[in-house]
């Protein structure tokens, strides 16, 4: 018989291995497994509905059938489940499972576009999720199933966006209250309505209910490893602010009993998972600075090597904190005078003081140095470029040409460098021809070298990843966000004025957003300025390191 068994298994591989459709039958087999074992849940749930797992089993039923889209015998189910030997409402709150159902059924018929179902049956299913929530936060307002019920009442309310939306939210914070007067035990509850909060876009509700949660937390979990564990899990849930707030208790709880070097480690680990690494944008970089402070003023400014100085100072330029960014910089470049970053750092250094803080002459300097020091091609040659463009910029011609002349000497690799090559040229040609610089970039430096680039002017460019490969030619894309303009009830007419090294790409002027890749490392600097109607209506730039 085992054999025989051996020899089906066998077969049935092989059946879905060589027929040419065998995804739908492995599909087929896995809905008749899990509609099984939604069978076994019910019946273990209606042979002793009092019992104390019946509530697991019925999340998991649930869950099986959600994601089956079988709402219609989760329903079923649970109406027998109220009539056979009922236990009390708020025990298995089988109206709240019911509300779920519907909850779920009404999102995926919108998300399946099912407008039939949808309009034919929508308001049914919307009342009797609302019947069944606003009699169980009636009947248990202090048990976890009204909080429960409570909640989801409030989540339809705002998926409708209705005039009982606010009533209903009220209602919620009301019942959260009265259930920590029960000294409750089952706290996860409070961490649901925070969740929903938060996801909800409702930061500052959801930040005191977190606030509240962890309270409860602490007067049960005192293990500060405990407390690490659980922050670390909330910030693999992407669950930020909740971790945030357990990390902050959990660094007050032993910021006093570690010794200096166990305490900056432990800052550090939990700083890299917060900060703007450039690999990705990072859980909340403001987040991570405020944790560069606590590790400065608790620890030393010793605990920073060049990797954490150098974190800091990148942190601060992705968070558009550009001058506290260059004191960092700077304070590498300093405190670490030969550390693998230099080049990288001086030549930001000579953008952000440029361009950004409208400190010219330091800026100059900075890219002097990486001149001077002659180490890295790329940098040399770009640091050489900017230089030379501002000396064209003066109209000191003689030195803007000798400066161009020199990154065509350097350029050995054209290929490689053939974006800088082609500026270059363009330059030159400008500069034999009596023409002025281009207008893109001549509006960009009208606008930047006079006064100090207004980073909180609501023109805010983006870049998306922060850093990539140059062999693999990944895509890189920048694009304008937040542009807040007050023009009536009229959208305006913008043009968007494109330079800098913008790679294999030469964006159009209607375009706010382009994709690009390079093919030489360094770091490149992509400059914007935005036109309206009445002129220059603000401009930015974005740097992106490719390697």
């Amino acid at each position: 018989m085992k054999n025989q068994k051996s020899k089906l298994s066998i077969l049935l591989i092989m059946f879905w291995l060589y027929t040419p459709y065998p995804l739908p039958c492995v599909r087929l087999y896995a809905e008749e497994a899990a509609l099984k074992k939604a069978k076994q849940l019910e019946e273990l749930i209606l042979l002793n509905p009092k019992d104390a797992k019946a509530i697991q089993s019925l999340d998991e039923l649930s869950e099986i059938y959600f994601a089956e889209r079988q709402y219609a015998p989760l329903i079923e189910f649970l109406r027998k489940l109220e009539k056979i030997n009922p236990p009390g409402p708020c025990d298995v709150p089988a109206g709240y499972y019911i509300a779920l159902c519907r909850y779920h059924q009404l999102k995926y018929l919108e998300e399946s576009k099912n407008w039939q179902e949808y309009f034919d049956l929508g308001n049914v299913y919307r009342q009797e999720l609302f019947l069944e929530t606003e009699k169980l936060a009636e009947a248990c307002p202090a048990a976890p199933s009204g909080v429960r019920a409570q909640a989801l009442n409030w989540l339809q309310h705002k998926a409708q966006n209705d005039a009982q939306a606010a009533s209903s939210l009220a209602k919620l914070t009301e019942l959260v209250d009265n259930y920590l007067k029960t000294n409750p035990q089952d706290i996860e509850v409070i961490k649901e309505v925070a969740d929903s909060l938060s996801k909800e876009e409702e930061p500052a509700l959801a930040r005191s209910t977190y606030n509240i949660y962890i309270n409860q937390l602490l007067s049960i979990e005192k293990s500060p490893l405990k407390l690490q564990s659980i922050a670390e899990s909330a910030l693999k849930e992407g669950k930020v602010s909740l971790a945030e707030l357990i990390y902050d208790r959990y660094i007050e709880l032993v910021k006093d009993s570690l010794a200096k070097d166990n305490l900056a480690n432990e800052l550090t680990a939990v700083i890299k998972q917060f900060a703007a690494s450039g690999q990705d944008k990072g859980n909340d970089p403001l987040y991570a600075e405020k944790l560069f402070v606590i590790l400065k003023e608790a620890c030393g400014k010793s605990y920073f090597n060049q990797e954490l100085q150098y974190l800091r100072a990148y942190n601060l330029e992705r968070l558009k904190e550009y001058a506290r960014s260059a004191e960092e910089y700077a304070g590498l470049v300093t405190d670490f005078p030969k550390n693998i970053y230099l080049d990288q750092a001086e030549f930001k250094l000579g953008v952000i003081y440029t361009y950004i803080l409208g400190q010219k002459e330091l800026g100059l300097g900075y890219w002097q140095k990486v001149i001077e020091r002659n180490s890295a091609l790329e940098y040399v040659t770009e640091g050489l470029y900017h230089k030379s463009l501002i000396n064209q910029y003066l109209e000191d011609f003689e030195t803007a040409g000798a400066g161009y002349a020199k990154i065509t000497e350097l350029i050995v690799q054209i290929g490689a460098l053939k974006n800088l090559s082609e500026r270059v040229l363009e330059r030159q040609k400008e500069i034999r021809e009596s023409r002025p610089i281009e207008y893109n970039l001549k509006t960009f430096l009208d606008a930047t070298l006079s006064r100090p680039l207004d980073t909180k002017a609501g023109l805010e460019l983006l870049v998306s990843p922060f850093k990539v490969i140059s062999l693999k030619e990944e895509e890189i894309k920048f694009s304008l966000q937040q542009l807040r303009i007050e023009m009536g009830c009229f959208a305006p007419e913008l043009s968007y004025l494109w330079s800098g090294d913008l790679g294999s790409i030469q964006p159009q002027p209607t375009a706010p957003e382009f994709t690009t890749t390079y093919k030489a490392p360094g770091v490149k600097v992509v400059n914007l300025v935005v036109l309206g109607s009445s002129g220059v209506i603000g401009s930015s730039l974005e740097m992106v390191e490719v390697y």
